[in-house]
């Protein structure tokens, strides 16, 4: 687990930071223990994720950064759907990145394929790689404040909404795309082929028309039609999950206006699908609409929207 924790939301002694660190070594040890119902990884688990550390090792050396811990075999909990389920009652995905204890885990029974395995192992390690913050209150709790583009401020509210999570999940799905695109020749010898790969695996993917309007309207707003391109765009939104400052996505704000933000954060936080995809659908018709007046307007329809559907 990484040594060098942030915390932030208020002033911290060294000795509050240097117990909260604590803390989560041991929490991380403790998660690295078998789960009950838990079974020996196979040879196809280990390589699979072998080959999740190198694919990521070596694309973060792309985007220029050095510093990557690859997970250990013990911090990836591949099991069954009756364990998985037992151990999280509550969640019905396919794998999860649990930041506080360092540590992933797969519902093997779900990722029915090896390409669907190792590209949910790979999306949860991109979780894992990118930049974490952490808010520990006075009273002992230590909460995330930050995974990658996902943001909260629990020093306002425990409770409080998480921000531009489904920006934060369909980046990393990119990367993932990204990632597995460029690599066959480390994945045929796992028995992955490319055609695999093109499948049915990512998750947040629905959300790409969403970047595609940003990414045209900023190269526009920036007079950059002759010099930048939509992919430069998004490799510096895939390099910012991992950066430790959120400038990567202040830019958005500033061609938008104040509203935006907020905006990109309502993708995928309503439960209720049929709501959740009209707030999708308005949450797009911001970001392609060129003026401020009519967004103003959706900006009002998405508020009166998302308030209803948080009393359903």
């Amino acid at each position: 687990m990484k040594e060098n924790f942030e915390f932030i939301g208020r002033k911290y002694t060294e000795d509050e930071k240097s117990q909260k660190t604590e803390s989560l070594k041991k929490w991380s040890e403790k998660a690295a223990e078998n789960i009950d119902g838990e079974s020996e990884k196979t040879k196809e688990e280990i390589e699979i994720i072998n080959t999740v550390n190198i694919l990521l090792q070596n694309e973060l050396k792309s985007l220029g950064i050095e510093d990557f811990e690859p997970i250990p075999m013990e911090r990836v909990h591949i099991l069954s759907d009756e364990a998985f389920s037992k151990q999280f009652p509550d969640f019905d995905g396919i794998a999860q990145f649990r930041s506080l204890n360092d540590a992933i885990y797969v519902n093997r029974d779900k990722a029915e394929t090896k390409a669907r395995l190792l590209s949910r192992v790979l999306h949860e390690a991109i979780h894992r790689a990118s930049t974490r913050k952490y808010y520990a209150d006075k009273d002992g709790g230590i909460y995330e404040a930050r995974v990658g583009y996902r943001i909260r401020s629990p020093w306002k509210s425990t409770e409080e909404q998480d921000k531009l999570i489904g920006f934060n999940e369909v980046i990393n799905d990119l990367t993932v795309q990204t990632i597995l695109d460029g690599n066959e020749e480390l994945l045929v010898p796992i028995g992955i082929t490319w055609r695999e790969t093109t499948g049915p695996i990512y998750n947040y993917m629905k959300y790409v028309p969403v970047l595609e309007a940003i990414a045209k309207r900023i190269i526009v707003y920036r007079g950059m039609t002759d010099k930048f391109s939509g992919h430069e765009i998004f490799k510096r939104w895939e390099r910012g999950q991992f950066d430790k400052s959120i400038l990567a996505i202040k830019e958005i704000e500033t061609v938008y206006g104040k509203d935006s933000l907020w905006v990109l954060s309502l993708l995928g936080v309503i439960n209720d699908e049929a709501k959740c995809a009209e707030i999708d659908s308005l949450v797009l018709k911001y970001f392609e609409e060129d003026d401020l007046e009519k967004r103003e307007i959706i900006v009002t329809q998405v508020k009166d929207l998302f308030d209803e559907a948080k009393k359903a």
